[in-house]
């Protein structure tokens, strides 16, 4: 895995397919810092965990922008003369957003479980 994904916290745009590893990464921190800092009544953790979820914003934007341009179609004239690569072309819409799909879902159900069951 490419380090690429940390020029990609700081300037959204240009991602590559390690920005989409990232975003899993991202989501396993989330979930794992809200499920032990709920076990162990440690409030660090869940700090940890929204400050895990909030790095996932800048990826978030940079893959939705280079999966956007993926489906504009292809460049003629002067734009064809100098492509760049597109490594996001062959990655679906489900996989490039897998992370943020289940950051929000571990974000949802830990807030329906203190909402609700946890009373």
């Amino acid at each position: 895995m490419s380090t690429r994904w940390l020029h990609e916290l700081a300037v959204p745009g240009r991602p590559d397919i390690s920005s989409i590893y990232a975003s899993y990464v991202f989501a396993a921190v989330l979930t794992g810092a809200l499920l032990f800092g709920r076990l162990i009544d440690f409030w660090p953790l869940f700090v940890f965990g929204l400050l895990a979820a909030g790095f996932q914003i800048p990826l978030l934007i940079g893959i939705a922008l280079a999966k956007f341009r993926t489906s504009l179609p292809s460049p003629v004239g002067h734009a064809k003369m100098f492509p760049h690569p597109e490594p996001f072309a062959e990655i679906g819409w489900l996989k490039a957003f897998g992370g943020f799909i289940t950051s929000a879902a571990v974000i949802l159900v830990f807030a329906l479980y203190e909402r609700a069951i946890a009373v």
